[in-house]
């Protein structure tokens, strides 16, 4: 979500296109996809989802890095079912990619399929996650955070390591789920999660146990890292868990 998508080395001097770059390029286009897709890594990030959700009805795109498309099979599926939804669509690519992957130096797959029509809903609960757990940190100090900061540990992340600090991503549904193992939040909140997020991931590859669909920004490795926080800071993002990372990262440095 930090990053972008792409690099522009014929024209644009080797930049990427920035989130905010993409939705104001298709808010100036003033067209509505029935599915945006992501033949690139790390592009299945809720950020991504809700800043797309405007302007397409599907998203498909990987948590993982990615070894590129088998774009015969995606057009001849286009080929073959022109009218396709884009559900349909995107499970043909997620399928096609799955299977050619198998073939690679790669023995991972992470892609997958969301409505974005439900990604609202899916932040309307994480607002009270989000909330739950910086009330936690205000009210109970370092016990309420190394509890995050566990769980965060525990949760299935991408490109997350001593040396890549750029990136700190975690897939969503495994954080909450490990949040809840470590008693940070109600389980009622936790069945509200899981409707939720079920209703917005409709499809997944399913070759990483851990790898539900979508994933997030939240820090592990760069928790002190102002410039990163600052730049994450900027992605058009729920205020609330904006709050929370604000909260989380400012107690880290006290």
């Amino acid at each position: 979500p930090m990053h972008g998508f792409g690099n522009d080395r014929a024209t644009g001097g080797g930049t990427a296109m920035s989130l905010a770059d993409i939705t104001s390029a298709l808010q100036g286009a003033g067209v509505n996809f029935e599915l945006i897709g992501f033949d690139a890594c790390l592009m299945a990030s809720l950020e991504v989802a809700t800043n797309l959700a405007p302007h397409s009805r599907y998203l498909i795109a990987s948590e993982e890095v990615t070894t590129g498309w088998d774009w015969s099979q995606v057009v001849n599926f286009l080929a073959a079912y022109p009218k396709a939804k884009g559900d349909a669509m995107g499970r043909a690519i997620l399928d096609s990619y799955k299977a050619f992957d198998e073939t690679a130096p790669l023995d991972f797959t992470a892609y997958s399929v969301s409505d974005l029509s439900q990604a609202a809903p899916l932040v309307k609960v994480l607002d009270q996650i989000a909330l739950t757990l910086k009330n936690a940190i205000d009210t109970q100090g370092l016990q309420a955070w190394w509890a995050i900061a566990v769980a965060r540990r525990e949760a299935q992340d991408f490109q997350t390591n001593l040396f890549q600090k750029t990136m700190d991503l975690v897939d969503v549904k495994s954080l909450v789920l490990e949040l809840s193992a470590v008693e940070m939040l109600p389980s009622e909140l936790v069945q509200q999660f899981n409707t939720a997020f079920a209703a917005l991931v409709v499809h997944t590859d399913g070759s990483e146990d851990d790898a539900t669909g979508l994933m997030m920004y939240f820090p592990r490795y760069s928790t002190l890292d102002t410039e990163l926080l600052a730049q994450y800071r900027a992605v058009k993002f729920s205020p609330v868990y904006h709050a929370l990372l604000d909260t989380y990262t400012a107690f880290a440095a006290s």
